[in-house]
């Protein structure tokens, strides 16, 4: 027995699932920036580099 299933996705739907997927790249990127200076400042000064 076969089973028809049908599906649509507007063309609003894929640009949602586009927008979700820049944002949360851009996102992790600006967390990770923010982290690794977080990281920097601790160690300059923990060992006062300049």
């Amino acid at each position: 027995m076969k089973h028809l299933i049908l599906a649509y996705l507007d063309p609003g739907t894929g640009s949602l699932i586009l927008q979700i997927i820049i944002a949360s790249i851009v996102g992790a990127f600006f967390v990770l920036k923010n982290l690794w200076k977080r990281i920097i400042f601790f160690f300059k000064g923990f060992f006062h580099i300049h």
